[in-house]
């Protein structure tokens, strides 16, 4: 539809200015042909006045004298009827003519374009007064009469008369309506082709470009085959296939924020059902607990009240862990967390952590190993992050190693990063999940990642961690041979 109305525009754009060309055309040619009679006819006739002159003087005794006016006028009307002859004084007053009485509406005529014609001027045409048309002007002969050495008056001879004028008037509307007639058709048929043909030539690439917008949207804002694209395509400068490309560039970028969408609308159903399901269990424990000590009363001795007060609180600190390890994730993932960067020292950092978990990983009877300088690795880090990150490799190293395993901590030092690896000797992970571990709430086929207290959100904290910091963490693991998380900052 708005194809259409944009043909119907375009289609009457090109009639008006067919029409207007026709007629600035047959304006063109009228105006041209009268300007070239006017100067044919005054060259032809510019000595008829001077003529009149030498033939009968019109000067007696200082005077001009207009007795023998009307038979010089009769003689020069037999020459050429269609001309008009006056004699004026040296300002311009009329003296005498050869116009019936009543024809002439001026008295006098004006004298500049006279002095201009006998100047020598060579700009004809040159227009003077029509006495008998107060608004016209037209193209005249003039001579002077003199007395001695004395200009005392003109002979002036209008060049084409009124009855000349209609004539002329009535041959040239005829013929100007033929040649508008002619020159219509022929532009309006030249010109309706071209416009077809160049209209056709613009329009089926906006046509292309609208087909491509209509399959964008069709797709859902999804898909536009990369191979049509590039046959569509042209490489030009032209602003119509520019238009159309940066069109196919903001639908790849508008593609890439759908799917991000789409990526990240999954992600948060995910992580809800993982939420929801991981709070379900605490709440419920928490819930039977508080039920039990509230509905035993004294019947319930005090060791077993200290001990479901303890379970309880066990279930409360577990609650508080994972909604602070939601909000912290959150946080780190909203892309304004600021980093308080400062330089300090990994190794003494890296020495800190692991004697902070010397004791859990005996408890566990895990022995914990620590290789690496004890200082002189400095980096620009934000300390508490990194010392999170830390925190979690190493307890979900601690909490995945059967007893009688080992974990090792290593930092290395190289010339534009520094590299942190925590191995351990644990349950590992199968090739399948490798891909997904840093995602929240992951759940192994054989385990899930929240047991042991964790709380599912520990790796994929460490890898926005390192991320913020410009950094990478990868992982390498087997099931049955454990894991190692390295992770690569920057210095």
């Amino acid at each position: 539809m708005g194809l259409g109305n944009l043909a119907f525009r375009v289609a009457v754009f090109a009639l008006t200015i067919c029409v207007l060309l026709t007629f600035a055309t047959v304006f063109g040619i009228d105006l041209t042909a009268r300007m070239y009679h006017q100067e044919a006819n005054q060259r032809l006739n510019r000595d008829l006045a001077d003529w009149l002159v030498h033939q009968y003087r019109f000067e007696r005794n200082g005077q001009i004298d207009t007795a023998g006016s009307a038979m010089a006028f009769s003689d020069a009307m037999r020459l050429n009827p269609s001309i008009e002859a006056y004699l004026v004084d040296s300002g311009g007053q009329i003296l005498a003519f050869n116009a019936p009485n009543g024809s002439v509406k001026l008295d006098h005529v004006a004298i500049d374009p006279i002095k201009r014609f006998l100047n020598g001027s060579k700009k004809f045409p040159i227009l003077g007064t029509d006495p008998r048309n107060p608004d016209m002007w037209q193209v005249f002969s003039a001579a002077p009469i003199r007395a001695g050495q004395n200009s005392i008056g003109y002979a002036y001879v209008v060049v084409g008369g009124e009855q000349y004028q209609d004539l002329l008037s009535r041959l040239r509307f005829t013929r100007i309506l033929r040649v508008a007639t002619i020159a219509t058709c022929a532009v309006i048929i030249i010109g309706a082709g071209s416009g077809l043909a160049g209209f056709w030539f613009f329009t089926r690439r906006i046509t292309g470009l609208g087909t491509d917008i209509d399959a964008f949207i069709r797709s859902g804002f999804s898909h536009i085959p990369p191979a049509e694209m590039k046959r569509r395509i042209r490489v030009s400068a032209d602003e119509l296939d520019q238009l159309r490309r940066q069109f196919h560039a903001l639908a790849g970028v508008v593609q890439d924020q759908v799917a991000k969408l789409q990526t990240a609308d999954q992600q948060l159903r995910d992580a809800v059902t993982s939420l929801s399901h991981d709070l379900r269990t605490p709440l419920t424990a928490l819930g039977g607990y508080l039920e039990t000590l509230s509905m035993g009363g004294d019947e319930l001795s005090a060791e077993e009240r200290n001990e479901y007060l303890g379970l309880a609180i066990a279930q409360q600190q577990r609650l508080a862990r994972l909604v602070r390890a939601q909000f912290d994730l959150a946080l780190l993932e909203s892309g304004t967390f600021p980093l308080d960067r400062q330089l300090a020292s990994l190794s003494d950092l890296v020495s800190d952590v692991g004697a902070m978990f010397m004791a859990t990983a005996k408890a566990a009877q895990i022995e914990l190993s620590i290789d690496g300088p004890s200082s002189g690795i400095f980096a620009n880090v934000d300390v508490a992050l990194i010392q999170r990150l830390l925190d979690n490799l190493l307890s979900n190293a601690i909490r995945h190693t059967p007893s009688g395993g080992n974990v090792f901590v290593s930092i290395v030092e190289e010339a534009s990063q520094v590299i942190v690896s925590v191995r351990d000797t644990g349950t590992g992970i199968s090739e399948q999940d490798l891909d997904r571990v840093f995602s929240p709430y992951f759940r192994s086929g054989r385990r899930a990642t929240l047991g042991n207290d964790g709380t599912g959100l520990g790796l994929a904290i460490a890898k926005r961690i390192v991320e913020l910091h410009g950094g990478k963490i990868r992982v390498v693991s087997a099931i049955g041979q454990g894991s190692v998380f390295e992770c690569s900052l920057p210095k």
